[in-house]
């Protein structure tokens, strides 16, 4: 019996070749323009490589924008290593405007999908933070998690804490926990 295969991980995975040099010479160029076949397609994979290759200029110009573009795209179907990356591009104000807030809840979002370094980013950042500014990150983490439930990844289930009933991860702030990944 044949087994199918969905055609934009075909893509992908010659994109992932042509980026690592699998089977056919290492070629950045040609990894980019497969990637963007997959993303445009909406495979979550391929947008956050492709995400990648903009924000480090292998085989497309660099280009902050279009880095989170691609990001956001992967993030908003749950990518945890997107969400942790659009964070990342908050905290610098690569390609948005720097926010703490946003970078917050983008891990936030990223920690409860099981991404360690998120879980280490977010305290990181709380560290600078207000406690108004962390609670509001909080609110905009269960804010958008509501109105995109995607964001949690096919492994995990939503489950947010009421303010009350936070747990502290740093001695001075109350944190918000929004899920735990099965």
């Amino acid at each position: 019996m044949l087994r199918r295969y969905d055609p934009n991980h075909l893509i992908l995975l010659l994109g992932e070749a042509y980026r690592n040099g699998r089977g056919v010479p290492e070629d950045y160029k040609e990894a980019a323009k497969w990637f963007t076949k997959a993303a445009e397609q909406g495979d979550a994979d391929a947008q956050y490589n492709l995400g990648i290759m903009y924000d480090n200029g292998r085989g497309v110009p660099k280009d902050d924008k279009e880095a989170v573009k691609w990001y956001r795209k992967s993030a908003e179907q749950g990518y945890a290593d997107a969400q942790y990356n659009l964070g990342v591009m908050y905290s610098k104000g690569d390609g948005v405007p720097e926010s703490y807030v946003q970078t917050y809840a983008w891990f936030n979002i990223a920690a409860a999908n099981g991404h360690e370094g998120a879980k280490k980013g977010k305290t990181t950042v709380a560290e600078l933070m207000t406690k108004e500014q962390i609670a509001k990150a909080q609110d905009l983490s269960r804010e958008m998690i509501e109105a995109n439930p995607k964001l949690m990844g096919a492994m995990c289930s939503l489950k947010v804490i009421s303010r009350a009933d936070r747990v502290t991860t740093h001695p001075s702030d109350k944190v918000m926990n929004l899920s735990v990944c099965r």
